[in-house]
C-alpha cells in the first residue's frame, strides 16, 4: 500500500531544479490523502477502480500535438504507473498543470534517454487547465492508468516522452 501522509493536505513551495538550466522556475507541488483506493491498496479490478478524470478536451488533443513541439508515438497511449511529483505552476506554460508518473514494470518500454536523465525515469502527464478540478483529487504514491496521445516533446532542451494531454485518469 501506498504510504500516505499524516495531513490531509500538504504543500510545498520551493525550486525544482530537474532540469538543468531548462528554466522551469517555481513550482508548487501538492499530495492529497484522499483515500481513493478504496481499501484494496491502490491494487484491484476495474469494478473497484475510481474515475478521476474523462476530459471533454478529448476534440483539443489532436490540435494539442503539433509537430512544431511533438511527435506522436500512439494517439491512444496507455501508461500504468505511481505518482511522483505533481506541479501546479510551471513558468511560460498557463493553459496546461502536469505531473509526473514512474511506469509500472510493464510500460517501461515508454521511456527514453530523456525520461531518464530529466525526469529520473518518470513521464510527464499534462492536463488542460479546464481539467484542473482534478488536482486535488490526485497525491504523491496513487497508481494510476491514465491514457491521451503518447508523444515525445521535440522542444529544444526537451526531447522527452509524456502523454499529452491525459484525456482519461483512474484510480487502480
Amino acid at each position: 500500500m501506498p504510504k500516505k501522509f499524516p495531513l490531509t493536505l500538504t504543500i510545498v513551495v520551493g525550486l525544482i531544479s530537474i532540469l538543468a538550466g531548462a528554466g522551469l522556475g517555481a513550482v508548487i507541488m501538492l499530495s492529497v490523502d484522499n483515500d481513493t483506493d478504496n481499501g484494496n491498496g491502490g491494487e484491484g479490478n476495474d469494478e473497484n477502480n475510481d474515475l478521476i478524470l474523462r476530459s471533454d478536451s478529448a476534440d483539443a488533443a489532436n490540435t494539442v500535438w503539433d509537430p512544431e513541439h511533438h511527435a506522436l508515438n500512439d494517439l491512444n497511449g496507455v501508461l500504468k504507473g505511481r505518482v511522483i511529483m505533481i506541479e501546479l505552476s510551471v513558468e511560460d506554460e498557463e493553459d496546461q498543470y502536469h505531473f509526473l508518473v514512474l511506469p509500472d514494470p510493464d510500460f517501461a518500454w515508454m521511456l527514453n534517454d530523456e525520461n531518464v536523465r530529466s525526469w529520473r525515469g518518470s513521464i510527464m502527464v499534462e492536463i488542460m487547465k479546464e481539467d484542473d478540478s482534478i488536482l486535488p483529487r490526485l497525491f504523491i504514491g496513487q497508481h494510476l492508468s491514465i491514457q491521451g496521445p503518447f508523444v515525445t516533446d521535440i522542444r529544444e532542451g526537451h526531447g522527452w516522452n509524456e502523454i499529452d494531454p491525459a484525456l482519461i485518469i483512474t484510480a487502480i
